[in-house]
């Protein structure tokens, strides 16, 4: 006779949705960034404080977010069954590509009159 096997059926409580809500609430980089990105259009008159203009920018800045975030899970999702990756190396090539892009938009900032 043959003895059932118990299923694990120990699945998270929380959904996908609200652990992305919590990444992005901890993610405060944005915000300095947007700062200066308006402060920069609004100095080239590249924008205006009207309500259309506010409210497509920022139509445009979450989708933008949600288009990014989307692809970095098609791409986690891809490569999580893969043995050449480890968390670490992911966490090291993670923080190399946010190095180069932190270096890169210092000295763009710095090198603008």
């Amino acid at each position: 006779m043959q003895v059932p096997q118990e299923v694990d059926a120990s699945k998270s409580k929380k959904s996908r949705f609200f652990q992305g809500i919590f990444m992005s609430a901890l993610n405060v980089f944005p915000i300095p960034y947007q700062a200066y990105v308006v402060t920069t259009l609004l100095s080239y008159q590249l924008l205006s404080l009207d309500n259309l203009s506010v409210g497509t920018y920022v139509a445009g800045a979450t989708s933008g977010t949600f288009i990014a975030l989307y692809i970095y899970i098609l791409f986690f999702d891809k490569i999580k069954n893969s043995k050449i990756t480890s968390p670490k190396r992911m966490n090291y090539s993670i923080g190399i590509i946010t190095a180069i892009v932190s270096i890169t938009t210092l000295v763009n900032i710095l090198r603008t009159p």
